[in-house]
């Protein structure tokens, strides 16, 4: 029996074809994104350096963003500024006071670091900073507009 007859060969090539599409063209698709951005502010003031994160209430993968100097964010969640998923989601903030003791010259020279660090401070009210304990909601769709998240210190 030949296996090499061109039908044999044929198929072959159809199946390798099928197979390698199969492969790469038919993996798990994205689901849809928006582009979101917006203003983070504290008591009336920009935040800068903070992280933004939203979580879809349905589930998914969240989307992350971080402020610059005038509280401005722009989200990503499978690509650069992309957006977040369609629908609900959570909005957590955080920020904490940068460990100056990691910067500090001693440590740099190779000084025995301080074995019992305190623990940063939290620079927002911790209730925005924990998926179950925040309130900010927000509905992502097509149109989204620039969102201003306005926290407060009390």
């Amino acid at each position: 029996m030949n296996l090499r007859t061109p039908t044999t060969l044929r198929f072959a090539c159809l199946l390798l074809v099928f197979w390698s599409a199969m492969l790469l063209g038919c993996g798990p698709s994205r689901p849809a994104t928006a582009p979101v951005s917006g203003t983070v502010l504290l008591d009336g003031e920009p935040l800068a350096d903070a992280a933004v994160t939203f979580t879809p209430t349905a589930g998914g993968r969240p989307a992350y963003g971080a402020t610059d100097a005038d509280g401005h964010f722009r989200l990503s969640t499978f690509s650069e500024g992309d957006g977040a998923i369609l629908g609900e989601h959570i909005a957590t903030i955080y920020k904490e006071e940068a460990d100056d003791a990691i910067l500090d010259e001693g440590n740099l020279a190779g000084e025995p670091a301080d074995p019992s660090p305190a623990m940063p401070e939290l620079l927002v009210p911790a209730q925005y900073t924990r998926v179950e304990t925040c309130p900010l909601r927000f509905n992502v769709t097509n149109d989204t507009a620039p969102i201003e998240i306005a926290l407060s210190a009390e």
